[in-house]
């Protein structure tokens, strides 16, 4: 009877096979775990939507709503309010006198806004100024918040 040509070599041992496929399930898991950990972060993000913006003329200023919903699966924080592009608090003294509201509550340091919005929830943000430059009448105001997420804004006019 004819020999088998590799019947007289050994193959590899069971030990050396086990420690390869553990070894291959070892890194498949990794490779899944990595995978895993990138999709559910996909999953909860933060998103703010600007329901409405809008001016209104009050007290010889302006009264300037924030209507802002969090659409997201993420608690927002929104850390500062950007009116032409410079932050809130650089309109608190004279003669602005810029006053926020978050909510119905007052926000008391403008330099640390940290207004929280949990997944659905919606506020109104009430900013009152003074009339005076830049915010007087006919004038394009670009209002926007920033958060960790990024900058969200929109333009309205002073009428």
């Amino acid at each position: 009877m004819p020999k088998h040509p590799f019947a007289d070599r050994s193959g590899v041992s069971a030990f050396i096979a086990s420690v390869i496929l553990v070894s291959i399930l070892i890194l498949i898991g990794i490779a899944i775990a990595y995978w895993l950990s990138g999709a559910a972060g996909s999953y909860s993000k933060e998103e703010i939507r600007l329901v409405g913006v809008y001016a209104e003329s009050a007290d010889g200023g302006w009264r300037i709503v924030i209507q802002v919903k969090n659409t997201g699966s993420a608690d927002v924080v929104i850390e500062n309010i950007l009116l032409n592009q410079e932050p809130c608090a650089n309109y608190a003294g004279d003669p602005w006198r810029l006053t926020l509201e978050a909510g119905g509550s007052p926000v008391v340091d403008l330099s640390k806004i940290n207004i929280v919005l949990k997944a659905g929830e919606e506020k109104n943000l009430v900013i009152t100024v003074k009339s005076a430059a830049p915010f007087t009448s006919n004038v394009i105001l670009k209002v926007g918040l920033r958060s960790s997420g990024g900058e969200y804004s929109k333009e309205i006019t002073l009428k």
